[in-house]
């Protein structure tokens, strides 16, 4: 009987985006856990049924629709009951509501971009301290590396408020089988033997694609037929159209493919498919698609970001590079000109990345929290 008491079914209430595969997929892992979840999101998007509320399009644009959005987000979590509110990112204006209108008790995963200001250029003065006082008054606040706990502690979280869980990824989601290599290969027309890599970031300024691009050149001229594989997952269709027409003043054109966005079953495949994973932001919490490729046993190639070596030692799991076209081409071509190093790396970062990221143990960290602050509320 305590037991049960313990480990009763909970009413989680998710604040998050419905577009965002990783918020879908750990708000559904409640879900299938016995909990009853429900969705609030500023946008739609498909959740696979879990009860999911939106915004209705009554103003599409301007400052009276970040007015309505206010608004109506407001009017549902003061409706809403729930043991639990979960709030995704710290940036935004669900959470930033959940925390003025003291939705209680309050848990606020943080990322990474949602609290690096500085770096990554976010918000302004009036978002920063929203964001600040949200993070500061939770009850509790998960982040992705202890470099982002000392952060927050910065806002005045108490450490025995903060824990690392990084969320990590199903790795038997994303592992690496041969029918997939094919599979992908035979859907986009590539070569079986055609060196492959694979960007999966969103394609948008931040991320820094054209680095990569402009890298390309130099990459065409050691290895001849690689292929470039861009993820068009949340585009901005001019940067897209930014990177055609550098790829076309390269001569590179036919040697980048842009996919469709992909379902999770379809990006496990695009990692399958590639010979190198390339990710090269100026800033980054711990970016789910690092660890999707690892535990896919890709060999990964990363911008020089020391907070993501406490899970990927330098050259032992991974090759970290400097922004710049020239280090990126060098790596690349490191890369997949040395099979057995690279092999060796990929396979150290996919035992890492399984051992030390595992999905299912991340939820079972914070299920154990829910539990804890539902009991004490």
């Amino acid at each position: 009987m305590e037991a049960q008491r313990l480990n009763r079914p909970l009413r989680i209430c998710v604040l998050g985006t419905a577009n965002s595969p990783h918020v879908v997929a750990r708000a559904r892992a409640f879900q299938a856990r016995g909990h009853t979840v429900d969705l609030i999101s500023p946008v739609p998007g498909d959740t696979g049924g879990m009860p999911t509320r939106w915004p209705p399009a009554v103003i599409r644009n301007g400052l009276l629709r970040r007015l309505w959005l206010v608004a109506w987000t407001a009017f549902n979590l003061l409706r809403t009951r729930a043991d639990v509110f979960h709030a995704h990112y710290a940036a935004e204006v669900g959470t930033w509501l959940a925390s003025v209108l003291r939705r209680r008790p309050l848990v606020i995963s943080v990322m990474g971009g949602d609290v690096l200001f500085d770096e990554q250029g976010s918000l302004g003065p009036v978002g920063r301290w929203l964001t600040r006082r949200s993070v500061r008054t939770a009850d509790f606040v998960t982040v992705k590396t202890p470099q982002l706990a000392r952060v927050v502690e910065g806002f005045g979280v108490a450490p025995a408020r903060c824990d690392v869980v990084i969320w990590g990824v199903d790795g038997d989601a994303f592992a690496y089988r041969p029918d997939r290599r094919d599979a992908f290969r035979r859907r986009h027309g590539i070569d079986g033997a055609r060196p492959v890599v694979f960007s999966p970031r969103m394609l948008v300024p931040f991320y820094d694609i054209g680095l990569i691009v402009d890298a390309w050149p130099v990459v065409s001229a050691a290895v001849g037929d690689a292929l470039l594989v861009l993820s068009t997952f949340r585009a901005e269709p001019a940067y897209r159209e930014q990177l055609t027409a550098r790829a076309r003043e390269l001569g590179i054109k036919n040697q980048i493919m842009f996919l469709p966005p992909l379902a999770a079953e379809e990006m496990a495949e695009a990692y399958c498919g590639a010979d190198a994973v390339v990710s090269v932001p100026p800033s980054d919490g711990f970016p789910q698609t690092v660890l999707e490729a690892a535990a896919a046993g890709r060999p990964l190639i990363l911008s020089d970001l020391p907070r993501l070596y406490g899970l990927l030692e330098p050259e032992t799991d991974a090759i970290y590079a400097a922004r710049t076209p020239d280090a990126i081409a060098a790596a690349i071509i490191r890369t997949l000109a040395d099979p057995v190093a690279t092999a060796r790396r990929a396979d150290n970062a996919c035992r890492k990345v399984r051992a030390q990221a595992d999905f299912r143990g991340c939820v079972d960290r914070v299920e154990a929290i829910f539990q804890t602050l539902a009991r004490d509320a």
